[in-house]
């Protein structure tokens, strides 16, 4: 599955969310998605090697990559 800024994804809790933001930190990719219907619904993820997200719970790497991922949300929306 290819993982793009304002590409949809359906989780497995057969939500859809639209990938907000994307960074590469520390070699590893990570992304900023929200629910398409609920946008209070939003998560943190990263994605391996194979392709597959997960959900990211630790506080501290949340805190880490937040303001990155937020860096490149505002380059997105300036591009529009």
């Amino acid at each position: 599955m290819n993982f793009e800024v304002k590409s949809t994804v359906t989780l497995s809790d057969d939500k859809k969310y639209m990938v907000m933001s994307k960074v590469e930190y520390n070699g590893k990719k990570y992304m900023f998605l929200i629910n398409i219907d609920d946008e209070k619904d939003y998560k943190f993820c990263s994605l391996n090697n194979e392709n597959k997200l997960f959900q990211i719970k630790d506080e501290d790497l949340i805190h880490t990559i937040a303001p990155l991922l937020y860096k490149n949300l505002l380059e997105e929306i300036e591009k529009v």
